[in-house]
């Protein structure tokens, strides 16, 4: 994300690695706002065991297991879905410009 000033000060972001913080797998997730925060919520969803063709027909729901919940500020959130946008792009890719 670009750096932006804010009241007229300038500083370069020294981003930090921190090895303790585990990469979780989500394939869900839920978005949203209040005043001025925005909040992501991650979720695993997995599919349910099955052991024959008769109990999969009585699957109705699975349980999604909340893994983190972001909240980010209104005021970074246009260059935070900016950058994804061109990451994803990136990845599928299409040119950016």
């Amino acid at each position: 994300m670009p750096e932006q000033p804010r009241d007229g000060i300038q500083a370069t972001i020294e981003w930090e690695q921190d090895d303790q913080v585990r990469a979780q797998f989500v394939n869900h997730a839920l978005i949203s706002f209040d005043g001025p925060s925005f909040y992501i919520r991650f979720y695993q969803v997995l599919p349910p065991v099955i052991s024959s063709a008769n109990a999969a027909e009585e699957v109705t729901t699975v349980k999604g297991r909340h893994v983190v919940t972001l909240a980010i500020s209104a005021e970074s959130m246009p260059g935070i879905v900016e950058a994804m946008q061109r990451i994803l792009d990136q990845y599928q890719g299409k040119s950016t410009e």
